[in-house]
């Protein structure tokens, strides 16, 4: 997602969370056209020493929405052909 040249506003960051939080993350240049093409989306995110795949969990193409409890660590935006992170959910 790209942030540079933008006026945004920080309100809250959570950094541990006992229940699961929405991450919604807006996509933009080739990861778009990716998701217009149809590509699946996922976010490997790495925190307490684990690694963790959290799958899209909205309809909407310009966004990659997880459901995570992990609000801290390493989060890595993956894409592949339609079909390609079948038996991952």
């Amino acid at each position: 997602a790209e942030i540079r040249d933008k006026n945004y506003k920080l309100v809250e960051v959570v950094t541990e969370s006992s229940e699961a939080v929405d991450i919604v993350i807006g996509l933009q240049g080739e990861l778009l056209r990716a998701a217009e093409a149809g590509a699946d989306f996922a976010v490997l995110v790495y925190a307490d020493g684990e690694m963790t795949v959290c799958m899209d969990t909205d309809e909407e193409v310009s966004t990659l929405t997880i459901h995570t409890t992990k609000t801290s660590g390493i989060y890595a935006i993956v894409y592949a052909p339609a079909g390609a992170f079948a038996g991952l959910e």
